[in-house]
């Protein structure tokens, strides 16, 4: 589960203010909030500055002592019965379903778009499609009265090889064999396969080791952290080290071409600096390298702060701590 799952905070903020309907006290309203579980990452200056944010927009308003519902929300969130507050999976590349009133009756996935003019469930009703705009990703649907089928969405992972994986593959590196009961041909292929990896990568430790190329030479560093992790340790390797050197990641390693005008063993110093110097940033410097990612990531994205955005991203999406912690554990400077 996410540990700053700040847009879930803003969802059952506005929940907690529908039933109450007369409005709560700021402080009422953000001790029991904090008091539930998926809130422990969250402080009370997070939740704090968020109140701040929906207040100067309009999304919240102050009737006395009381924190209420604000006219910008009730137009966006609550004109529809609150369905936007239903879910905080995001919409990503969903077609959007309204009655010709105008009413938003919710989303669906591609793929059941297409399939969905005999009709389907949602939001409790059964639906028929009149009309479908696919460059907008809009359909215009009425209700029936017999029973449809449910819509369904796509799942699956992302970001490749995981990191337990990683780290399995890691563990047969340094063995050079699997602790499967495997046949002695796979057996003998995991060994192959490992043996083109350089000397030296099945080290416990993050190594980094310089290899000659054609042209220049290859450094990489071998974490077996996952695609996810690694990749996010390209990027912040991308802003430390000269753009002119390229940088890539597997679930293994991250690698970085050096230009031929650069000494093998300088650019393995290079890289090796540029990792300690993540190591020991601090989560604020090393959040400004990462890319903003757009506010339609996280359902209800676009009511949070700028900033709040920016440290979800880092610790949910790019999984920022987990790449220091590691570095710090296990990667130590050997010139």
């Amino acid at each position: 589960p996410p540990s700053f799952p700040c847009h879930v905070f803003l969802q059952q903020l506005f929940v907690q203010l529908a039933i109450s309907r007369r409005g709560l006290g700021r402080r009422t309203l953000i001790s029991e909030l904090l008091a539930l579980p998926p809130f422990g990452g969250i402080s009370r200056a997070d939740a704090d500055q968020i109140i701040d944010h929906l207040l100067g927009e309009g999304y919240l308003a102050m009737d006395g002592d009381l924190v209420t519902i604000g006219s910008s929300a009730e137009r966006e969130l609550f004109r529809s019965h609150g369905l936007p507050l239903c879910s905080v999976i995001p919409d990503q590349g969903t077609y959007r379903a309204t009655t010709p009133e105008g009413e938003f009756v919710g989303t669906l996935d591609p793929l059941f778009a297409g399939s969905a003019a005999h009709g389907f469930m949602l939001a409790g009703q059964s639906w028929r499609v009149v009309a479908r705009d696919d460059a907008r990703k809009s359909l215009l649907v009425v209700p029936m009265q017999k029973e449809a089928s449910r819509p369904f969405w796509r799942g699956g992972g992302r970001y490749g090889i995981s990191f337990l994986l990683a780290g399995a593959a890691g563990r047969i590196a340094r063995q050079k064999r699997s602790d499967l009961p495997l046949p002695d041909e796979v057996q003998d292929a995991i060994r192959d396969a490992v043996s083109a990896w350089p000397a030296g990568c099945e080290c416990d430790e993050i190594v980094v080791l310089a290899e000659p190329m054609a042209e220049g030479s290859c450094v990489s560093a071998w974490t077996f952290l996952g695609e996810h992790l690694n990749a996010t340790l390209a990027c912040l390797l991308r802003h430390l080290l000269p753009s002119s050197w390229a940088v890539a990641s597997s679930f293994s390693s991250v690698t970085v071409a050096v230009p031929g005008s650069v000494e093998p063993a300088a650019g393995e110093e290079a890289v090796s600096v540029a990792l300690l110097q993540i190591r020991d940033l601090s989560m604020d410097e090393l959040m400004a390298v990462l890319p903003a990612l757009p506010p339609e990531t996280w359902r209800l994205g676009s009511y949070l702060p700028s900033d709040i955005r920016q440290r979800m991203a880092a610790v949910d999406s790019y999984h920022l701590p987990s790449v220091i912690s590691v570095l710090q554990d296990r990667y130590h400077l050997r010139f």
